[in-house]
């Protein structure tokens, strides 16, 4: 089930939601078809700062509500698995 329809979603603050909706599409994006290897060598960077800056901005994220123990408890259930 996508975040979105989980509990709580739309009581969440507007930021974390737009980061979730937004992790959610970029989940899905493949970037297309590179032409050669150059190609697929900048998507593979394009790719690598892309998870950086969701890193960066999920720890934000985490840091800004941890106090509230409803939305950190959310957070705690959807934290992106894909992350290493």
């Amino acid at each position: 089930m996508a975040p979105q329809h989980h509990g709580g979603f739309c009581a969440l603050p507007s930021d974390l939601r737009a980061f979730v909706s937004e992790h959610e599409a970029f989940k899905s994006f493949s970037g297309g078809e590179p032409a050669d290897e150059a190609a697929l060598q900048a998507l593979a960077r394009e790719h690598e700062l892309r998870v950086l800056r969701e890193r960066r901005h999920w720890a934000q994220l985490r840091n800004r509500y941890a106090a509230d123990s409803t939305v950190s408890a959310w957070m705690r259930t959807y934290e992106p698995q894909e992350w290493p």
